[in-house]
């Protein structure tokens, strides 16, 4: 639990707890999660009744059966709620499309080796083309680029 009290002339005091911590010192505050969300969802192009009495023909889950639960029943409910479930995702997550997550080191790593094969494949395609059309000398230059390209890193 993470509470932020601001005192006078905006001093702000911070309180980090677990929640055995909490209950002795007799902070039980504690509300649903269905709560918290109803509150985030804005529905826009259609009512909130609407949408509430939405329901999916795979499950059988209700968008209010879902808003009192906070779960889905089956994948297809994203369709089905999609009306009510874009607007919750860009208020948690700020975005409505899974970007995920990967190191920094390896984030890096991972462009560079794209960017490589990608330099590679490129240059051995316009070797095949220089080949073909006869085109010896600029061939030995792309093989020679495609050599250093190869070669481990120092």
């Amino acid at each position: 639990m993470h509470l932020t009290e601001i005192e006078h002339q905006n001093v702000r005091k911070e309180i980090h707890l677990c929640d055995e911590c909490a209950k002795t010192k007799g902070i039980n505050f504690k509300v649903p999660l269905a709560e918290i969300l109803s509150g985030v969802i804005e529905v826009t192009g259609r009512g909130l009744k609407d949408l509430a009495e939405l329901k999916c023909p795979k499950c059988g889950i209700t968008y209010a059966e879902f808003r009192q639960r906070t779960r889905l029943g089956c994948p297809h409910d994203y369709v089905v709620f999609r009306g009510g479930l874009l607007p919750l995702l860009e208020k948690i997550h700020g975005a409505t499309q899974h970007r995920g997550k990967a190191p920094a080191t390896f984030a890096s790593a991972a462009r560079a080796r794209e960017t490589k094969e990608h330099a590679l494949e490129t240059l051995e395609k316009e070797l095949d083309r220089l080949v073909k059309a006869e085109e010896y000398e600029k061939a030995a230059e792309v093989r020679d680029r495609i050599r250093q390209l190869k070669e481990p890193a120092e």
